[in-house]
Formats: C-alpha cells, structure tokens, sequence
C-alpha cells in the first residue's frame, strides 16, 4: 500500500516538473534570445522526447502542417495536465 502510494506520488511529481519545464519551453520561445543558451537546451532536451509521439501522430494530417502554432506540443501539454490531474 505504502509502495504504490510513493509511486502514485512520484509519477505525479515528475508530470508536475514535466509540465513546467513545457510552460518554460513555450515561454523562452517567445523571447528574442529564448532558443539559445544552455537552459533552452535542458529544457528541449528534457521535453522534445515526451514530444515527439505527437509529432509523429499529428504529422499524418496534412491540414495541421500549415498552422503557426505547434499543435504537437499543445496536444501532449493538455495530456500531460490530464494525467496529472488524474493521479
């Protein structure tokens, strides 16, 4: 019982530091220098994988292609904040 609560809290924890580190990401993107740098590096380095199956399922729809936004990257930050909110 004690094991799967400290798992249960763990997981939250991680999807928690998962979700800041996706609003940080979005935010530095908006800056002039935010791609650079050695923190825009960790941050993509830490969210880019949780990414990427997105990326890859969205990247079938020809008609999301075009959009300014990048909707991968919406659509795993709303499951991240589902799951976390889940747990």
């Amino acid at each position: 019982m004690v094991f799967v609560y400290v798992v249960k809290q763990l997981v939250h924890i991680i999807l928690i530091v998962l979700e800041f580190a996706m609003l940080a990401r979005a935010v530095m993107s908006w800056l002039p220098v935010g791609g650079e740098g050695r923190i825009a590096e960790f941050l993509y380095m830490i969210t880019e994988p949780v990414i990427v199956p997105a990326r890859r399922l969205l990247s079938r729809f020809d008609s999301l292609s075009g959009l300014p936004l990048d909707i991968p990257f919406f659509v795993t930050f709303v499951i991240i904040s589902l799951l976390s909110a889940f747990i």
